[in-house]
């Protein structure tokens, strides 16, 4: 009697670990990955990403709210995009230029201290065997909330807020999306960036381009495996771009409204997310024996 073909195993980036490594889970057939891949509408890499389109969409459109909220609420802060923040210091170390006010001087201290914060929790729960995603995600809505408390100072109109105010709420904004960017590269270490669009824009206009060339036929019969990996490439980062926008729309809107108050939103999604990942890793499916 023949031996039993082994069943094939997947990795999937819900139930990862840290360590840029991903869960293994059973899968259900004994075909080689070539042929999943070039014969198979639902293929490794297109069930892998289908994981992913919750936590990117959630990411990027938390960061489009943050920079809205910062834009209007720091005088013009993004706190997404803080490397950008070295143009203006190096404006004013140059040229004598003032900044809005003196705590942006802080901005890439913040920035750097979150994330070393963020290295030393994930090296802990790499110690423990424990993955660190939903750690930075609770320390992401506590960086919001910070950030949120501070809507209490100059909430009426015509008043004006207090330097510390801007300050608390400047480090609270930056250190939430230094922990957003350690989150991506721990526990979404295979998607696409959700702070920084310009490599998702790029990525998103060749990806088109693909599928262009393979929806009127222009390849070859042996790019099926591109083409499948290009369509599930496109749907993601899509979804990052058209996230991002739209959380730009909103927060501007609502900083508009309620001022730093309107951070609440991203803080309950940070959470949300927060609890999502911990229950999957409550329920980790074991890999087939």
């Amino acid at each position: 009697m023949a031996a039993r073909r082994p069943t094939p195993v997947r990795w999937t980036d819900l139930e990862a670990p840290s360590q840029s490594r991903v869960a293994l889970v059973s899968y259900s057939t004994a075909l080689p990955a070539e042929i999943l891949a070039t014969q198979n509408p639902l293929t490794l890499i297109r069930e892998r990403r289908a994981n992913l389109h919750v936590p990117v969409a959630v990411l990027s459109g938390t960061a489009g709210y943050i920079d809205s909220v910062g834009f209007l609420s720091l005088a013009g802060l993004f706190p997404a995009h803080v490397t950008g923040e070295l143009v203006g210091l190096t404006k004013a170390l140059s040229s004598g230029h003032p900044l809005s006010h003196p705590s942006r001087w802080a901005v890439l201290p913040v920035f750097i201290i979150a994330l070393a914060y963020a290295a030393t929790v994930v090296r802990r729960h790499r110690g423990l065997g424990t993955s660190p995603r939903s750690a930075l995600l609770t320390l992401m809505a506590l960086s919001l909330a910070i950030g949120a408390c501070t809507g209490f100072w100059g909430f009426n109109s015509g008043s004006s807020v207090p330097e510390w105010v801007l300050a608390v709420r400047q480090s609270g904004l930056v250190s939430a999306m230094a922990f957003q960017n350690a989150f991506t590269r721990e526990g979404l270490a295979r998607s696409c960036p959700t702070t920084v669009m310009t490599g998702n824009l790029t990525q998103f206009v060749f990806e088109l381009v693909e599928a262009i060339v393979a929806r009127f036929g222009w390849q070859g019969a042996g790019d099926a495996y591109g083409r499948n990996i290009s369509s599930s490439r496109l749907g993601l980062v899509g979804k990052a771009l058209a996230s991002f926008v739209g959380g730009a729309v909103l927060g501007c809107y609502m900083a508009s409204a309620v001022g730093a108050f309107s951070v609440v939103i991203p803080m309950f999604a940070a959470l949300g997310l927060a609890l999502r990942f911990r229950r999957a890793e409550r329920l980790r499916v074991r890999p087939a024996q």
